[in-house]
């Protein structure tokens, strides 16, 4: 993650092992996590240059699978990790998955999902819930950077 205060909400939740993109070293952190094995997988939601750097990180036929781009820019991938080391990029996309998958486990997975959430076996930050008489605030608080959780609508 790009951000310090993410990685500490993360943290907070059990999650180990946080790299922030953002802190000098942060390369040589994963590098550490990694313990001389390869690194066969990154997982990108940033685009741009972040993309670059975590293609930079992965072993060599390994892949960079992209669900994002929050940076709001293109991909800046280098032609010769791509080339030279037969990295493979990867985009994945939840509303494809999830509409190709027989219906069955799709409802298993969101059920799994609902009772964790329902027992607090994972939590979902909220930032803030809306009636629906107040949708234009709603998005003006989900479109706000710096966010700590989801905005949400009520009846």
């Amino acid at each position: 993650m790009r951000r310090q205060r993410d990685a500490d909400a993360l943290a907070a939740q059990g999650i180990p092992n946080l790299v922030v993109t953002g802190a000098d070293g942060w390369r040589d952190r994963v590098h550490a996590l990694a313990d001389g094995a390869p690194i066969a997988v990154a997982v990108d939601s940033v685009g741009g240059e972040a993309s670059g750097d975590l293609l930079a990180l992965v072993s060599d036929g390994g892949t960079l699978v992209s669900f994002g781009s929050t940076a709001g820019e293109p991909m800046r991938l280098s032609s010769g990790d791509l080339i030279f080391r037969q990295v493979l990029v990867k985009g994945f996309w939840g509303s494809k998955v999830s509409s190709s998958m027989e219906p069955g486990k799709r409802a298993e997975l969101f059920g799994e999902l609902i009772r964790a959430a329902a027992t607090g076996a994972i939590t979902l930050p909220v930032e803030a819930v809306f009636g629906f008489d107040q949708v234009r605030e709603a998005v003006e608080v989900a479109s706000r950077s710096g966010r700590v959780g989801k905005v949400l609508l009520r009846p």
